[in-house]
């Protein structure tokens, strides 16, 4: 097959390709339209409930049976919503304690007119004013800044043991390896190291010494 006839399939393939991408394009297009269409209609639904919920008495709000059918009197009513406000307050320790927080639930049962209050109810109307961002939050706890990783320290090269002693071929001093010392005959050592003289060694008997 000629390179021209190759070509020329090549871009057969990319213009059916890209003609089907453009048939399915053009096919989500009014599906696409419906869900933004919808999504906007939800929000605007949203933020007209919340502005119900935060200002009218909410017609869907939880009451619990046993407010229903309680009778109390006034020193007891009060009583009991305290122990009941402070068993959901231990319940719920990851809520602010504001004052923004606490005026917004009192109110949520204040606009309709309920004033004894079950720690199940205070949690009901914690999670619903929760979804709609009616409850100030706590702040994000700051993160411990990252330690960062200490380079390896290259460790030294490790310097090769040196024995001092002179060239016994010039007399000069130089040092000796522990490698070149081993190699050495007795003479090249004794010669090396000077060892004759005063710098004989003398073996004495520890029995003597």
């Amino acid at each position: 097959m000629r390179e021209r006839d190759r070509q020329t399939i090549r871009q057969f393939l990319e213009d059916e390709r890209a003609e089907e991408q453009r048939r399915e394009e053009e096919r989500l297009r009014p599906i696409k339209a419906a869900q933004q269409q919808f999504d906007e209609t939800y929000r605007q639904l949203h933020e007209i409930e919340r502005e119900n919920i935060q200002n009218l008495p909410d017609p869907d709000i939880f009451v619990s049976p046993e407010v229903r059918q309680a009778r109390m009197t006034w020193n007891q009513a009060v009583e009991y919503n305290q122990k009941q406000l402070r068993a959901f307050l231990k319940a719920t320790p990851d809520l602010l304690p504001s004052e923004t927080n606490r005026q917004t639930l009192r109110s949520y049962f204040g606009r309709a007119g309920i004033q004894i209050v079950t720690a199940e109810m205070w949690s009901r109307a914690l999670e619903k004013l929760r979804a709609y961002g009616l409850i100030e939050e706590r702040p994000p706890e700051p993160q411990p800044e990252p330690i960062p990783a200490l380079e390896p320290v290259p460790a030294a090269p490790q310097q090769p043991e040196l024995h001092d002693g002179v060239d016994f071929a010039t007399g000069l001093p130089r040092s000796y390896t522990a490698r070149e010392v081993e190699r050495m005959t007795s003479r090249e050592y004794v010669q090396a190291f000077q060892l004759y003289g005063e710098n004989k060694p003398v073996f004495i008997d520890p029995r003597f010494a």
